[in-house]
């Protein structure tokens, strides 16, 4: 990535926001190849944030 004029924390939460993209892109790929679409975001999101992710109802 270049510098840009960015600083580090800008460039690492560039990066993550990124991994976290490509992992919603690649479950919904996954979903519309015949699987649980629900039950594959929720794992990637439960994978972004860990167990402290909490249902709002």
């Amino acid at each position: 990535m270049a510098d840009c004029g960015l600083s580090s924390d800008d460039r690492r939460f560039l990066r993550d926001l990124h991994a976290a993209e490509k992992q919603l892109n690649e479950a919904f790929e996954q979903a519309q190849q015949g699987g649980a679409l629900e039950q594959r975001v929720s794992a990637v999101y439960r994978r972004m944030y860990g167990k402290r992710a909490h249902r709002r109802d």
